[in-house]
């Protein structure tokens, strides 16, 4: 019991499936905030090398994140579903 407080667990009714989909989800939106401040960046940058490296970056981070859609796509239809709608509204506004 004091492990799971000092270490920041809860008991939940938390499934394991449940767990990773919210994991996934918490990693997703990691991503998508280190993309708009990547993106924010480059868009201020004026060196050619900084430019190349944040366009480089970027392409990671899009990749990465549709390699999270697809592993939220296989534990949980909606869940993957929700985060590709997330994905296409942010690519709009």
């Amino acid at each position: 019991m004091l492990k799971a407080f000092f270490c920041g667990e809860t008991q939940t009714s938390e499934s394991p499936a449940e767990r990773e989909i919210r994991l996934l989800r918490e990693q997703a939106a990691q991503v998508r905030q280190e993309i708009c401040m990547a993106e924010d960046a480059f868009n201020l940058l004026d060196d050619d090398l900084l430019v190349d490296a944040l366009s480089y970056r970027i392409k990671a981070l899009n990749l990465y994140y549709d390699y999270l859609l697809q592993l939220a796509r296989r534990q949980g239809e909606a869940a993957g579903q929700q985060m590709q709608m997330e994905r296409i509204g942010e690519m709009m506004g």
